[in-house]
């Protein structure tokens, strides 16, 4: 527990010093494990008598959007002055507050089955729970999370003879996260629409040209904000009112920071552009995002308004093009 105490602080110091970043989960998978000090509170004789000991968990998690996940985890949680143990399979639904914030707010609801290990009569018990906390995304791939769970054992499924048990486990977890974005599309044919804007519109076209829509994004963030929602959706209506028109996002970024990481973040905000449209209803074979650094600015980065319009993703809305028409 010791080790396992001092990696948490290490993890949470490390956070502290680290650069923000851009922290979309859409599509991801994680895996993670937590240590918490479940803490009977009231109920029945068993939370009157056992004090915290220990409890510890492994979880799977999924994430449909930068707010909304899943999460299954197993766990077991022992106490001091009883050989009882708890056993639980849990299945909770996350809303985290902050989207693709790396700080944010987590809040879950869920249910699960509990085993009360050296407890008769043995059967599994349905159990309720909620959570409250905050996680941070000390990388884009590893989140650190400070949550209080709370338990209600219900007397509603397998047999027990005394009152509902209510658990509170304050926990500090780790998730891994891997996986994510848009698996690539297969090579078009004759039939099919081609790439879907680089024949409809060439790169010098597209510096010549006014965007249809500019997104400008906060300092290393890729989280669109709502003042442009209207902006967007006026252009995802004129492409769902004409089939023949196509989506072409550029994401940029400023020149704070190392070159490598402004490249993914240019892609990460063109690609939010991107499911934004989506989500208004645009097919998103009719789109493509693509990011391109710090490398296409339009402002200087030696001023902080200049910085702040380089921090953009551009939208161009063009006429289709067919392989057929652009041999």
């Amino acid at each position: 527990m010791k080790k396992i105490s001092k990696t948490i602080l290490a993890l949470i110091g490390l956070s502290i010093i680290n650069h923000s970043y851009a922290y979309d989960l859409t599509k991801k998978f994680g895996l993670g494990a937590g240590v918490s000090y479940p803490i009977p509170v009231w109920g029945n004789n068993f939370n009157t008598t056992a004090d915290p000991e220990w409890g510890a968990s492994v979880h799977g998690r999924y994430h449909f959007d930068p707010s909304i996940g899943l999460d299954l985890s197993i766990s077991e949680a022992g106490f001091k002055k009883t050989a009882q143990k708890f056993e639980n399979l849990n299945l909770l639904g996350l809303w985290r507050m902050a989207g693709a914030n790396d700080l944010s707010p987590v809040f879950g609801l869920g249910a699960g089955l509990t085993r009360i290990k050296n407890y008769a009569p043995k059967s599994l018990k349905l159990a309720f729970l909620a959570r409250a906390g905050a996680e941070y995304g000390i990388s884009p791939a590893l989140s650190f999370g400070a949550l209080l769970d709370y338990q209600y054992v219900s007397k509603m499924m397998g047999k027990m003879p005394t009152n509902p048990a209510h658990v509170l486990a304050p926990q500090l977890a780790l998730t891994w996260y891997f996986g994510g974005g848009e698996k690539a599309e297969a090579a078009p044919t004759q039939e099919k629409v081609t790439d879907v804007v680089s024949t409809a519109r060439s790169a010098t076209a597209r510096e010549a040209a006014k965007p249809d829509v500019i997104v400008e994004f906060d300092f290393e963030k890729a989280v669109i904000l709502p003042k442009y929602f209207d902006r967007i959706k006026s252009v995802a209506n004129r492409m769902i009112k004409s089939n023949n028109l196509t989506g072409y996002i550029e994401g940029h970024a400023d020149s704070t920071g190392p070159a490598s990481f402004n490249d993914k973040l240019s892609l990460m905000r063109a690609e939010a552009v991107k499911r934004k449209l989506i989500e208004y209803g645009v097919d998103q074979k009719r789109l493509r995002a693509e990011g391109f650094g710090e490398d296409r600015p339009v402002a200087s980065n030696t001023t902080s308004e200049g910085r702040q319009r380089n921090r953009r993703a551009a939208a161009y809305i063009s006429v289709m093009t067919r392989l057929s028409d652009a041999m």
